[in-house]
């Protein structure tokens, strides 16, 4: 099973169907990869594709690290509908515009390195990407349904 299906399976079971055909159209991407210091901060993006926008469809972040299990680290709709993963530090900072969504770390600790992956929800289907430590173009778009 692939890490966003994982990562999703915080919230419900689901069975992945890798993007084809009509679906095609919604995807959702993210910056390959971040590298910072300790004490920096640094800002994730997060773009929806195919007319989505996050005021409309939401974008959750989920962070993984080597040999554990994925964290849900947040999810953003607008600053009157947010949400943080239990036990997430408050440096882990959502926020959005349009088709863009961001995750900001304020003050990184080396605790943060890791995998983080965004994902959005169109109302029938899940769509995830991730930014893989050390990767400086490799990007991964699945599509997910409910079973």
């Amino acid at each position: 099973m692939s890490i966003c299906a994982m990562a999703n399976a915080l919230h419900s079971f689901l069975v992945i169907i890798f993007l084809t055909g009509s679906h095609a159209q919604h995807s959702v991407n993210q910056d390959p990869s971040v590298i910072a210091s300790p004490g920096d901060n640094v800002r994730m993006s997060c773009t929806l594709g195919g007319g989505l926008t996050v005021s409309s469809n939401s974008v959750r972040f989920v962070q993984q690290k080597l040999n554990s299990t994925p964290r849900f680290i947040l999810y953003y709709v607008s600053e009157s509908s947010k949400g943080m993963g239990s036990g997430v530090p408050a440096r882990f900072v959502g926020s959005g515009s349009g088709s863009v969504g961001y995750l900001s770390v304020n003050g990184v600790r080396p605790e943060d390195e890791g995998d983080y992956y965004c994902f959005t929800w169109t109302g029938t289907q899940h769509h995830c990407d991730y930014s893989k430590r050390g990767s400086n173009s490799k990007t991964y778009t699945g599509l997910f349904k409910e079973n």
